[in-house]
């Protein structure tokens, strides 16, 4: 009985040894990348089991998320529409939201984020690099932030990420975040995500397919710099 059948390219066939493929390409650690889910497709995340999130396809081009960690603040919110350009190169576009969705703090003014971005990827699922750029509507959370009425600068937030596939279980990921150009304050940094094996063969559009990120957060800014190690897990659904 066959279960599956595999297109072998340059791509996924290395030194005699099949790379079975990315599942997890609509994001990086944390950002999105231009790849988008299918109707019906899903994933969940967490890191350090404390923060948890979710993505479901509502449509091939729409999927919706959203989570927060175990006591509920901060929670997240996101829209987003992708599609592809040519074979190598997609555009996605949408909505993020990152605060006090469920008033935890109970004073109504924690929003950390709440920006429209858009974003192109180049390259495939295993080998891409991606920009985006968004504009943060939030109040400030820094005394750093000088968010006036208007436009501004220093709502701008610049996002670039990156993933290559390094060997059949393990690739390179890094992500970046870039906020106020006029006194930079940067947070993300590189990383390796591991690859389990689908167990279940049959499973429909890789269900059950996980990975394991391991990252270097790091946070700087004129106030200093700050590196912590972060761990988080995904499952496809």
């Amino acid at each position: 009985m066959i279960a599956q059948r595999h297109i072998a390219t340059e791509e996924n066939y290395k030194n005699g040894e099949y790379f079975f493929p990315n599942l997890h390409d609509t994001r990086y650690f944390f950002s999105p990348s231009a790849f988008g889910l299918e109707k019906g497709e899903g994933y969940y995340n967490n890191a350090y089991y404390m923060m948890w999130q979710f993505q479901y396809g509502i449509t091939d081009n729409i999927s919706i998320g959203g989570g927060s960690t175990l006591w509920g603040f901060p929670a997240t919110i996101n829209l987003k529409y992708s599609d592809n350009i040519s074979d190598n190169l997609n555009y996605s576009f949408g909505y993020f939201y990152v605060g006090d969705l469920f008033n935890i703090i109970d004073n109504g003014e924690v929003n950390l984020l709440s920006m429209p971005y858009a974003l192109i990827t180049k390259g495939s699922k295993e080998k891409n690099i991606s920009l985006g750029l968004s504009y943060n509507f939030a109040k400030p959370f820094n005394d750093n932030f000088n968010y006036e009425s208007g436009f501004r600068s220093q709502r701008l937030v610049l996002n670039v990420g990156a993933i290559s596939r390094l060997s059949r279980r393990y690739a390179f990921v890094f992500e970046g975040w870039f906020m106020n150009p006029e006194n930079l304050f940067f947070m993300g940094g590189p990383g390796i995500r591991y690859f389990s094996k689908v167990k279940r063969i049959t499973a429909r559009n890789g269900a059950g397919a996980k990975t394991v990120d391991f990252q270097i957060f790091i946070m700087t800014s004129g106030d200093g710099n700050v590196a912590l190690p972060m761990i988080g897990r995904s499952w496809r659904f």
